[in-house]
């Protein structure tokens, strides 16, 4: 890492992602238990009736895997992240995509290796769903908030 040269940084982004991703496992949380009744009256009305684990931990988690890998591929370069709409939205399909193939497959892997419960469809479900949260942040990003 000594040599390892880091491009500019869009702070405000990088702070706003690792808040959004937080937010998203803690509202996803509030939104569970504020289900629950209505799933265990109707559950065929869900696709899943398992609420996530420990959902504010999983936002967590997704928050440092997305901060990470944006940041050693240079995503929050403010000429990605200020530029254009388009090369905000590419440089977040770049962030989810790394950061979900990483966590999905450390979770599959561990739980194939008998160190932890494995992946449950409804964590894949709130990985990948992160997708439409965090390309609303930086939408607003673009033009509207100012670099830090």
């Amino acid at each position: 890492f000594g040599h390892m040269r880091l491009g500019p940084l869009d702070r405000t982004v990088a702070l706003g992602d690792s808040a959004v991703a937080i937010g998203y496992g803690c509202v996803q949380g509030l939104t569970d238990a504020a289900l629950a009744p209505l799933v265990e009256a109707q559950p065929d009305w869900f696709t899943s009736v398992e609420p996530l684990p420990e959902p504010a931990l999983q936002g967590m988690l997704l928050a440092g895997v997305w901060v990470a890998c944006s940041g050693a591929l240079q995503l929050y370069d403010p000429a990605r992240t200020r530029g254009s709409a388009g090369g905000a939205l590419g440089a977040c399909t770049l962030s989810w995509g790394s950061s979900c193939s990483l966590v999905l497959f450390l979770l599959w892997a561990l739980g194939e290796n008998g160190l932890g419960p494995g992946l449950a469809g409804n964590e894949v479900d709130f990985f990948t769903g992160s997708l439409s949260v965090m390309a609303a942040w930086r939408l607003l990003c673009v033009n509207t908030l100012p670099p830090l």
